[in-house]
């Protein structure tokens, strides 16, 4: 799965994949920094970015790692 960074507004960019479902997001944090969180609000890892697009990258690893983690039937190893 490709995924996109796409800006929704100066506090959120959207990680989402080529059909536009959104599977992350970068949220800004109030001391200028960002978080990483999936499309339930939570935290995806403690560590803040200093850019949105360092937690894109992030969120890239992490999808990565969840599917390559899984078997064809979706469960896991």
């Amino acid at each position: 799965m490709n995924l996109r960074l796409t800006r929704y507004d100066k506090n959120c960019w959207r990680i989402e994949d080529e059909d536009g479902v959104v599977h992350y997001m970068a949220l800004a944090l109030s001391n200028g920094r960002w978080s990483l969180v999936d499309n339930s609000d939570r935290r995806v890892t403690q560590t803040t970015f200093d850019k949105p697009q360092a937690a894109y990258d992030e969120a890239k690893i992490i999808d990565e790692a969840r599917r390559s983690s899984t078997t064809v039937d979706g469960h896991g190893l």
